[in-house]
């Protein structure tokens, strides 16, 4: 999906809401993600002037369907399942500079756990 950047970054700027990374350190991210996790895991994104719905939809076509320029992504969240390899994720993109952190939000017995990738630096 392509964002129509220059409505998004008319939006953002008359919010005062800056980009936390750049379509690179987001680029990275995701490579690293595609490298490390299983086809058909499910995923979700939220976008800087999108509002949070927890109702917001998950989507198993990673990274096809990850909005474009990733600069205007907020988080990614992924189902953690029992197989999500957090400490390579985490190692990774350490490796590589992104400045992320991995936050698990515990679900009930009957769903799985979900890992929401959280930007913990200054914006880009």
């Amino acid at each position: 999906m392509i964002i129509a950047p220059d409505k998004v970054d008319a939006y953002l700027n008359a919010k005062g809401i800056t980009p936390r990374m750049s379509d690179v350190q987001w680029s990275n991210a995701i490579s690293v993600l595609s490298g490390l996790l299983k086809e058909g895991r499910g995923f979700r994104v939220k976008l800087l002037h999108q509002q949070e719905d927890p109702l917001r939809r998950f989507s198993s076509s990673f990274p096809d369907s990850v909005p474009q320029p990733y600069r205007f992504l907020d988080y990614v969240e992924f189902v953690a399942g029992s197989s999500l390899p957090e400490e390579s994720v985490v190692a990774e993109l350490t490796g590589r500079g992104v400045p992320f952190r991995l936050v698990r939000k515990q679900n009930g017995p009957d769903e799985d756990d979900v890992v929401t990738l959280v930007h913990v630096g200054p914006a880009k």
